[in-house]
């Protein structure tokens, strides 16, 4: 059976953990050395990241579905989805606090302070989310999510 790119990428362990890194390595490295880090790129690299780890959880769910009895759930995995991207958006933002106020001295872990503010944490855990709802509802259409289990 030919499976979609969608259905490819979620199972591919290289893309899984290459995705998530490039993220990290772009948004450090790229707009991290500008000052319009928050204006252009903050939403969409929220966004990204959030899909980023619904594709990591997704690639564990799918390839260890014998250590849960809830086998497609649409719900429950909807909210253990959700629940991986908020703990890791969560991270996120520590990393970022801590960025902002104990790493300031070291330049090349933090060349421009933002100062971070309530709203913005807040709106990046939305995006964060909503990146995460957004690979989730894909992958329920996809024909990945409506397999059996032993046809994998």
């Amino acid at each position: 059976m030919q499976r979609s790119l969608f259905s490819r990428l979620i199972l591919s362990k290289k893309f899984v953990w290459i995705f998530p890194a490039v993220l990290f390595i772009t948004s450090h490295f790229g707009s991290e050395k500008t000052n319009i880090f928050h204006v252009f790129y903050s939403a969409p690299y929220h966004f990204l990241g959030g899909a980023a780890m619904a594709f990591l959880f997704l690639n564990f769910w799918e390839y260890h579905q014998s250590l849960y009895a809830f086998k497609k759930q649409w719900a429950i995995d909807f909210v253990m989805a959700l629940g991986f991207v908020a703990l890791a958006g969560v991270l996120w933002e520590l990393y970022e606090f801590a960025k902002d106020s104990w790493l300031p001295v070291i330049p090349v872990f933090n060349p421009i302070i933002h100062h971070l503010t309530l709203p913005d944490t807040l709106s990046d855990l939305l995006f964060d989310l909503l990146g995460s709802a957004a690979a989730f509802f894909f992958y329920s259409m996809s024909a990945l999510y409506k397999e059996s289990p032993e046809s994998k």
